[in-house]
């Protein structure tokens, strides 16, 4: 029987050889194979055909299907052997048997004498398709979860920037079909420079844009997310894309109620500290001076902006609860009595006391109650130490002692700046904060401060 095909082949050895080579040939395939002659008789099969019908060789050469399978799979073979015939060509199906799906290669085959059997390579592809129909019912869901997500979804190259998918929430959002998006290049969505575009893609990376065109030219503010992932084989992101527009409206009208309110505190608190002056008129600007130099020491720090505006407020009205003291000790021209700095120690606490059902965003009242607090505890009104004092008061103690020594008193012509500052520089780290005490001193020093 082998040397029919060896003959076939154009190959001249004896019988035997014939035989041995063709039976290696074809049990060495991972196919299952097997030759009919005309009559749909079995002339050839191969090990691997034998096993999966459990059958042996002898049991089948000679005998068509319909002698030892079940007339309904002889049947279906049969037919695709007619269809083969009558194609006169390789014809490819899908045959279920015994509940597998298999994949059968039938052609014609010229035996000789005007004869043309069937030729057969057949393979189970019942696992492949399973694992098919698995990944499609995965991507089905995918899509779906895809489609469902609110926000705009883009699948870009990262080489070439190209859409490879957009969900429904992209269209929709953007103003295009998905097919019309599928044609695009991330790039096109976008509103900025040409420069910055160009740059994103040298960079092979996702770059947040603040603005994306619509396709009626509509510009809008987005906030992008993405995460890298390889997409059938091409290195892409994952873009998810969210309008912000009307975040972006309510956070500037946040902005403007704020400013409006920081304006209106600024002036209650400018409000206070004239009231403090005009009852203390020796002292007046002693507050705007304190003020601006404990600003500019915070500023010279690098203290975050929101600590130095809490110092500047703190500031414009440390001495708020001097309107407590008598005005005739505030004002009074010669060395006050023990009693009466008891009573001036007091304002503190009663500034304390004015501020402190004040919802400032500062700790403000905390801040006038600790600026003549000592690092040694050494201060009233409570005589706290060291970090138990809040960080605010001990910038503002510094420069309320500078310009308190550096300037006149009612009962006492000011000492200078000179002398102020060897007063902080003498007691850095033990009345005062080491690193506000040499702030200060270089910003008069180096820098050329002056009070105004």
């Amino acid at each position: 029987m082998y040397r029919r095909i060896a003959k076939l082949a154009g190959l001249t050895m004896d019988n035997s050889e014939s035989n041995d080579l063709y039976k290696i040939f074809i049990d060495a395939s991972n196919d299952m194979i097997f030759l009919k002659d005309e009559k749909g008789k079995y002339i050839i099969v191969n090990k691997h055909y034998l096993e999966y019908i459990g059958k042996k060789e002898e049991d089948i050469i000679g005998r068509t299907g319909f002698e030892f399978r079940p007339p309904e799979t002889a049947e279906q073979c049969d037919q695709s052997d007619r269809k083969a015939l009558a194609m006169n060509d390789i014809v490819v199906n899908e045959e279920i048997i015994h509940g597998r799906i298999l994949e059968t290669r039938k052609f014609p085959v010229r035996l000789g004498k005007g004869k043309i059997g069937i030729g057969c390579f057949m393979r189970d592809i019942t696992d492949h398709r399973r694992t098919e129909q698995a990944a499609r019912a995965s991507e089905e869901k995918y899509h779906r979860l895809f489609d469902m997500e609110s926000d705009a979804i883009f699948l870009i190259d990262n080489e070439t920037g190209q859409i490879l998918e957009a969900n429904n929430a992209a269209a929709s959002l953007y103003g295009y079909s998905r097919e019309e998006l599928l044609t695009k290049n991330h790039r096109d969505m976008s509103a900025e420079p040409e420069q910055t575009r160009d740059a994103t893609m040298k960079e092979l990376t996702v770059v947040p844009l603040r603005y994306h065109r619509k396709k009626d030219g509509t510009v809008f503010p987005v906030e992008i997310t993405a995460t890298h992932l390889i997409w059938k084989g091409r290195k892409s992101h994952l873009a998810a894309i969210r309008d912000i527009t009307r975040r972006e409206m309510a956070e500037k009208e946040l902005r403007a109620t704020l400013e409006k309110l920081r304006a209106s505190l600024g002036a209650t608190v400018r409000a206070m500290a004239v009231t403090v002056e005009t009852r203390d008129p020796y002292t007046a600007g002693h507050q705007k001076r304190v003020t601006n130099l404990a600003r500019t020491i915070a500023q010279e720090m690098n203290l975050h902006n929101d600590i130095v505006d809490g110092i500047r407020m703190a500031g414009l009205i440390h001495d708020i609860g001097k309107i407590s003291v008598p005005a005739e000790i505030l004002s009074k021209p010669t060395k006050l009595t023990e009693t009466e700095f008891k009573i001036i120690k007091i304002h503190p606490e009663a500034g304390y006391a004015i501020l402190k059902d004040i919802d400032f965003p500062w700790p403000v009242a905390n801040i006038v109650l600790q600026h003549h607090e000592r690092l040694d505890g050494s201060g009233y009104p409570n005589r706290l130490k060291g970090e138990q004092i809040l960080f605010e008061a001990q910038v503002l103690s510094v420069a309320d002692v500078v310009e308190a020594m550096a300037s006149h008193r009612p009962y006492r012509p000011g000492f200078g700046i000179d002398v102020a500052l060897e007063e902080i520089e003498k007691n850095k780290g033990i009345l005062y904060n080491a690193k506000v005490a040499n702030t200060c001193v270089r910003l008069f020093r180096e820098e050329q401060f002056r009070f105004e």
